[in-house]
């Protein structure tokens, strides 16, 4: 077993177990979702945590993110320590290759996701794909995996963060080709 893998079953019991003593609310979903997102950063190593989620694939100028293991720990408490990371990734593949590609995997992204990592993703388009920041401009592509089928809708509440010469280089991949995409590009 991988070490992602065994990261994802202890993951899974440690939320099992939190379910088991909180009641899964079926209502105001938000709150407690950042509440089990903030015990897993706390009970599990944060740097691990991230890099697992964030990280330069191997011979690459290629940068990947996994929301699916971003929303299990994401919370405010470490969203600076996530940008953080993110811009040293950036740093070093502007360092190796002078550009980068970032590749986002959205599985299981929805719009109440958008809001409640709305913050988190400003600093993230503020810091890394605004023309006047020094990444935007070395951005070559985009890739969003899993488009969401809101994906117009999230367009109109973010577009406007990102820089018009980035937007151009958004590339969608539809969910039914998109873990044939993510297996090419991490293997």
């Amino acid at each position: 077993m991988s070490s992602y893998d065994n990261l994802m079953n202890n993951i899974e019991q440690f939320k099992h177990t939190y379910y088991s003593d909180n009641k899964k609310n079926l209502f105001f979903k938000k709150n407690q979702k950042m509440e089990l997102a903030s015990k897993i950063s706390e009970q599990f190593d944060i740097d691990i945590l991230i890099q697992q989620t964030i990280h330069i694939v191997r011979d690459t100028n290629c940068i990947y993110i996994n929301y699916p293991l971003f929303k299990i720990f994401a919370n405010p408490d470490n969203y600076r320590k996530i940008i953080d990371h993110v811009l040293a990734c950036l740093k070093n593949c502007l360092e190796k290759y002078g550009e980068f590609e970032c590749h986002f995997n959205l599985s299981s992204f929805t719009i109440s996701a958008a809001e409640r990592y709305k913050d988190i993703i400003e600093m993230f388009c503020k810091e890394c794909l605004k023309g006047e920041t020094r990444y935007g401009p070395k951005v070559t592509k985009l890739y969003i995996y899993h488009s969401p089928g809101m994906i117009e809708n999230l367009t109109n509440i973010f577009l406007h963060l990102i820089d018009p010469h980035v937007r151009t280089r958004i590339v969608l991949c539809g969910k039914e080709d998109s873990d044939t995409l993510i297996n090419k590009l991490l293997n």
